[in-house]
């Protein structure tokens, strides 16, 4: 959520919001929220703002994994 916040502090803060009443009702159950909850957060929270704005000037958020160097999918043995 860092990244994000450094990159548009308002759909961050939108998503922790989001948790912290999820988690206050209950409906978290006590587990972690992973990656994947998140970036669908991400998309509603976007979705939402884009909506309110009549589809207008808001970005949708676009999340993109970069490899780490020395790493790749499909490593060879030599």
């Amino acid at each position: 959520m860092s990244r994000v916040a450094l990159v548009k502090p308002d759909n961050a803060r939108a998503v922790e919001d989001h948790v912290i009443r999820l988690a206050r009702a209950g409906k978290l159950g006590g587990a972690q929220v992973d990656e994947e909850s998140v970036i669908k957060m991400l998309e509603e929270v976007s979705a939402q703002a884009e909506a309110a704005q009549g589809g207008g000037a808001v970005k949708k958020v676009t999340i993109v994994r970069r490899k780490r160097a020395g790493s790749s999918e499909e490593e060879e043995d030599f």
